[in-house]
C-alpha cells in the first residue's frame, strides 16, 4: 500500500468508482490522492484469461496490515469455490481478525486452514 494514498469506502467517488478522473472542487478540477480501491473479486472478475469455470490455484496476501479487508474482497470467489489455495501472512494485530473471518462463510465449511507460526495461514479448498 501506498503510503501517499488513503482509502475510501466510495462515498466520496460515486461518479468515479475507480477514482481515475479526479474531483471538481470550488470550480476546479483537482486531483484527489483517495482512491476505492479494486476488491480481489473484482481484479480477478477483471482477467481475460480466468473464465467463469476456471480456479485460482493459489493466492499469496502479505500486505501490510489490510489482510483482513483483502480477504473480505475474495468472497465471491470463495463462496464459488473457486480458490484452491491462500497463504496469508499478517501481523499479530490482523491475525486475530484473520482467524475470526475464517470461521465464517464464505471460507466455512468449504475451506480448511492451518495456522503455520502465528504469522502464516494457508487455507485450502477442502477435496470434493
Amino acid at each position: 500500500a501506498n503510503p501517499n494514498f488513503g482509502t475510501s469506502d466510495g462515498q466520496d467517488f460515486a461518479d468515479d468508482p475507480i477514482g481515475t478522473t479526479g474531483r471538481v472542487v470550488s470550480g476546479q478540477a483537482q486531483r484527489s490522492s483517495r482512491c476505492r480501491r479494486r476488491s480481489l473479486d473484482e481484479v480477478l472478475a477483471g482477467w481475460t484469461a480466468l473464465h467463469s469455470e476456471d480456479i485460482v490455484d493459489f493466492i499469496r496476501v502479505k500486505a501490510a496490515g489490510s489482510e483482513p479487508h483483502i480477504l473480505k474482497g475474495l468472497s465471491r470467489f470463495a463462496k464459488a469455490k473457486r480458490v484452491r489455495k491462500v497463504m496469508v501472512t499478517c501481523g499479530n494485530a490482523q491475525f486475530k481478525a484473520v482467524k475470526q473471518m475464517l470461521a465464517l462463510p464464505p471460507w466455512q465449511p468449504w475451506y480448511t486452514h492451518k495456522e503455520l507460526d502465528g504469522a502464516h495461514f494457508i487455507i485450502e479448498l477442502k477435496p470434493a
